[in-house]
């Protein structure tokens, strides 16, 4: 599984955005100067990531869910499309990030008919993500 930091590092990198060391974020778990801060407050500030109950968690694996916003966000995708996943209803805080995704056949999910949005991320599934969000936003 791929870290919430490993994961914005790797999108970082994708888009060629250097770390901001006046980032900030009001995360509880991780202070100014502590390895990966600056990655994190970078991703919170652009929306790439938000905290989880005022944490950044940057060792917990990132979710299928998370992920989406982070791609949608850092690539500006946008579109819609008729969702075939029965796990997750448009009152989901990721459904149209979700739906966007989907939509550029950037994911598809676990099943035909699940999306598994608390599911971890394999860094494998991430580079993949992300080059495949790297196309779409191309077009």
């Amino acid at each position: 599984n791929v870290s919430r930091l490993n994961a914005m590092m790797m999108l970082l990198r994708a888009l060629d955005i250097k770390p901001s060391s006046t980032a900030t974020m009001p995360a509880s778990d991780m202070k100014k100067g502590q390895y990966g801060y600056d990655v994190m407050a970078t991703a919170y500030q652009r929306g790439f990531i938000t905290l989880e109950n005022g944490k950044a968690n940057p060792q917990a694996p990132i979710r299928r869910g998370v992920m989406a916003q982070a791609l949608t966000k850092a690539f500006q995708l946008q579109g819609k499309s008729d969702l075939p996943f029965t796990d997750i209803s448009p009152s989901y805080e990721q459904y149209k990030n979700i739906e966007v995704l989907y939509h550029h056949e950037i994911t598809t999910g676990t099943t035909p008919t699940t999306f598994d949005p608390y599911a971890p991320v394999t860094r494998q599934q991430f580079a993949t993500f992300i080059m495949r969000s790297l196309n779409a936003s191309s077009k």
